[in-house]
């Protein structure tokens, strides 16, 4: 059983993000510092002493999370395995987890373990707030076999790594087959199997699906969002990149970058085929009126549900971005992982419960209940089998995997990412999607201020 609640809200005047992260430094040699060395930490106990990484006597573990969704089943099953291990549940959503993860550092009340994407961990890496597993757990000869390389290197921060790998997403165009098929649109599926998926046949596609009959319920085409798994596959896949190869330059400005901003957004501002930016139709992709859509895995129980919960029969399955005839598409990697905090006050039992939080059977668990794809990618024919894929939609989902694992890249994360990605979608994205400014004076105006937030180191 696990126990749920929510972080109580520190006074943001005292805990700004600056002020944390120089708080959390400093904590790192001093009140943390101390819990590392000792100071009642559970790896000096007995228990642990008597059978190293598992205490024998009840122990309740801390753990801080951006999202919730089957913890509370996965960590039932850990306690099968480790019955005098409970966990207490507390949830920080979206892009407020680095504020709380950082203010509960400065406190010096940091969780066991927490789970994140790793665009939010650089912050709290270079605050000294987090275990390396590399070097942590270097005894123990940590199984990460089956991670592709692609995916191990997005778990690393300048040499670390401070995320243990549980799942990943790859960014992917799911669409409504029957949708599609009624408006006499070929399979987008068989195009990528006949090599012809390709831009100009997505547009197309799009544009024709967008024109919704006389008498017919109104459909929409394909939605473009200022989320990294749709516009950042299109600037990447046409030859443009965010931030240069250390991230330390904001580079959206380039040609390739700004030819690729003008396609992203043409679809809205020209084809029609798409609305405004993050205009999402009621119901949005689960209410089968909208034709493709860019998504990733952990989308799959959640359409499943949905349409059987509407007692609806349409079909769906998934396809790769589409790339320029030339190119070849670069699908955006977003990997999730749990963080092995300093100074947690079970530091043993903490370790042993990440163990096996990321070993086979619980990553499987996790997979199958929130449909997120296991960071192993030799998990994936285990995960989809339990899935019932191909057997249920999206039926193409392992072909697309063992297309794609290779070609992924991952986020441009970096101690300032919340900061100029905000920037990026108010004055690039956003203004350039609406048709207010063009892709060339969004993308140059806002060089100075994001490259400003990230000389800041």
């Amino acid at each position: 059983m696990t126990v749920i609640h929510t972080w109580k809200d520190l006074p943001a005047a005292q805990y700004s993000r600056a002020r944390a992260l120089r708080g959390a430094a400093a904590l790192v040699g001093g009140a943390l510092g101390a819990a590392l060395v000792g100071c009642g930490s559970e790896a000096d106990s007995g228990a642990a002493q008597q059978k190293p990484g598992v205490a024998t006597t009840p122990v309740s573990l801390q753990f801080l999370t951006q999202t919730l969704e089957a913890f509370p089943d996965v960590f039932d099953t850990l306690k099968k395995q480790m019955p005098n291990v409970t966990v207490e549940t507390s949830v920080a959503g979206g892009y407020p987890f680095v504020e709380k993860a950082l203010a509960l550092g400065v406190a010096g009340s940091p969780p066991d373990f927490s789970y994140a994407n790793v665009r939010f961990i650089p912050a709290l890496a270079n605050a000294g707030l987090l275990h390396d597993a590399n070097s942590y757990f270097k005894k123990d000869k940590l199984d990460l076999s089956g991670v592709a390389k692609p995916v191990l290197e997005d778990y690393t921060w300048k040499g670390t790594m401070p995320t243990l790998p549980l799942d990943m997403g790859m960014g992917y165009v799911r669409y409504n087959k029957t949708l599609i098929e009624r408006a006499g649109q070929p399979d987008p599926g068989k195009l990528w199997q006949d090599k012809k998926w390709n831009w100009d046949a997505f547009v197309a596609m799009a544009t024709a699906l967008s024109r919704t009959p006389p008498g017919e319920p109104e459909r929409t085409g394909y939605v473009i969002r200022t989320w990294e798994g749709d516009y950042l596959a299109v600037v990447r896949t046409f030859g443009g990149e965010v931030l240069n190869k250390d991230r330390s330059k904001y580079v959206l400005e380039d040609n390739a970058g700004v030819a690729a901003l003008n396609a992203w957004a043409s679809l809205a501002t020209r084809y029609k085929a798409s609305p405004l930016p993050d205009r999402m139709p009621q119901g949005g992709f689960n209410a089968g009126q909208l034709a493709l859509v860019a998504s990733h895995p952990g989308e799959i129980v959640p359409t499943r549900k949905a349409i059987k919960d509407a007692s609806a029969s349409w079909r769906w399955d998934v396809v790769p971005h589409p790339a320029p005839t030339g190119k070849r598409v670069v699908p955006t990697l977003f990997s999730n992982g749990f963080h092995f905090w300093k100074g947690a006050k079970n530091e043993a039992t903490t370790a042993e419960a990440l163990k096996r939080l990321i070993g086979p059977e619980l990553t499987l668990e996790w997979g199958v209940r929130t449909g997120r794809q296991p960071a192993r990618t030799s998990l994936t024919a285990e995960y989809a089998k339990r899935l019932d894929i191909p057997t249920q939609d999206p039926q193409s989902y392992i072909k697309l995997v063992q297309e794609l694992e290779n070609a992924v890249r991952g986020l441009d994360h970096s101690p300032t990412y919340v900061e100029w990605h905000t920037i990026l979608v108010k004055e690039v994205l956003l203004p350039v999607g609406r048709g207010e400014k063009s892709a060339q004076d969004a993308a140059r105006g806002a060089a100075p201020q994001i490259n400003a937030v990230l000389a800041r180191k």
